[in-house]
């Protein structure tokens, strides 16, 4: 796209990644290594499953099953299968109701 438009891709990447995406704004930056949580996805009727994308990497995914895996499913991504690390990440989104 880059090379057909005339431009350099290198540089069209960076400014997509530092500016256009708005990347280093993001409220999870800080832990999106480790987790990701999508709170606005929370339903009454959560699925807990775990997935190894690559290179051995193990992920834990609460997924919300009334979107039937349409946008809106992903509630959270944790990195790993520890369940206290997957209870404190998920913790943090859920409405204390649910928590106790």
């Amino acid at each position: 796209m880059a090379a057909r438009n005339g431009l350099n891709g290198q540089t069209l990447r960076k400014q997509y990644k530092n500016v256009i995406s708005g990347y280093r704004v993001w409220d999870q930056l800080g832990h999106a290594e480790e987790y990701i949580l999508f709170p606005e996805n929370i339903g009454a009727d959560l699925s807990l499953d775990e997935t190894c994308l690559s290179n051995g990497e193990v992920y834990t995914l609460l997924t919300n099953k009334a979107a039937h895996g349409r946008k809106g499913t992903l509630v959270a991504m944790i990195r790993g299968v520890a369940t206290d690390m997957v209870a404190v990440s998920c913790a943090s989104c859920l409405p204390p109701s649910a928590v106790s």
